[in-house]
């Protein structure tokens, strides 16, 4: 993977950088769209943290394989799910409020 350092004083970004299938996930989607993380709108990141979350209980998912231990490192994959609870917790309020 070709991680680049991302400078952004925003919390949310700071919190998604650092849990690894999220990161993944938004060099992924960004580089799609056409965006750098950094600039992402937070709701756009809090909705790719929940489908992330998502994915480690869909069957047939590398994830989701992952979380049984079929896939990796159990205890690892089981710290990802944990780290991406919290993330959603923290900004729920947060994007909640925003978009009303």
């Amino acid at each position: 993977m070709n991680i680049k350092l991302i400078n952004t004083s925003r919390a949310i970004v700071k919190d998604a950088i650092n849990i690894g299938e999220l990161l993944y996930s938004l060099e992924n989607i960004c580089g799609d769209d056409g965006i750098e993380i950094e600039d992402a709108e937070d709701w756009y990141i809090y909705d790719e943290a929940k489908y992330v979350l998502a994915t480690f209980y869909e069957y047939g998912h590398i994830r989701n394989m992952w979380l049984l231990g079929e896939d990796g490192d159990l205890n690892e994959a089981k710290k990802e799910v944990q780290a991406l609870k919290r993330f959603i917790k923290k900004y729920k309020f947060v994007i909640e409020k925003e978009t009303i």
